[in-house]
């Protein structure tokens, strides 16, 4: 589960940064270029979340195969894999395939397994740690698909495109597991004053209808991400 926890963090920044690069490129391509730079790790290619599909074989046997994009896989290597292979008991296979993504194969057992440790990690850790300041609470349904966050009348609009994109990898990563790679997830904000829905976001349309002025958050985030590649 250590491994898996190590891989919700990760997803959860490339969801970040993959949003902004989408939604502000003209931006920040030129950002980059007029600093002589790439830009680190993202292209209109890049892909953002893990897919799966279910399989059942002759006998009825359910099969889950999850395939995590080589935009994380870079950071797995074979002692990880061992690692996840090991703590499974047999239940689970992982490989790299040639492109560099992985390749996880587990049983509906396991499945459900992992379901239940990473709802509790879910609930217990991530979304626990995403309530304060203008966020008073974050409801889910089972699947992690839909979400309905109430916050604050002043809660600005780069604290809600943050927000958003940090649930759709949450959402993503669990319907990834369960074998529904595919699921879209939806973000509804409810305004606490009037206890009324006043944006809603699909991971089907992940750049659109974001706020404008998060324009100044991307801009931070990709200033010290310069900041770290000159300096690191």
């Amino acid at each position: 589960m250590r491994l898996l926890r190590r891989l919700i963090a990760f997803i959860i920044v490339i969801a970040l940064v993959v949003v902004c690069y989408r939604h502000f490129k003209p931006d920040i391509v030129t950002f980059f270029n007029e600093a002589g730079l790439d830009v680190p790790g993202v292209t209109d290619d890049t892909v953002l979340f893990p897919t799966s599909e279910t399989i059942v074989n002759r006998d009825g046997q359910v099969t889950i195969v999850v395939n995590i994009p080589s935009t994380y896989a870079q950071e797995l290597d074979q002692s990880h894999l061992d690692e996840l292979m090991a703590d499974s008991d047999g239940r689970l296979v992982a490989y790299k395939e040639e492109d560099g993504s992985v390749s996880v194969t587990l049983s509906e057992e396991y499945r459900d397994e992992i379901l239940v440790q990473m709802s509790s990690y879910y609930d217990d850790v991530v979304l626990d740690n995403l309530i304060g300041g203008s966020i008073i609470s974050i409801a889910h349904d089972e699947a992690y698909t839909i979400f309905t966050v109430t916050c604050e009348p002043g809660m600005s609009e780069s604290e809600i495109l943050t927000l958003t994109s940090k649930l759709f990898a949450v959402g993503k990563m669990y319907s990834s597991f369960s074998g529904n790679g595919e699921q879209s997830v939806t973000v509804y904000i409810v305004n606490a004053q009037e206890g009324a829905v006043t944006n809603s976001y699909s991971s089907d349309n992940i750049a659109q209808g974001l706020a404008s002025d998060a324009q100044h958050w991307a801009g931070d985030v990709f200033d010290q991400a310069i900041t770290n590649i000159v300096e690191g």
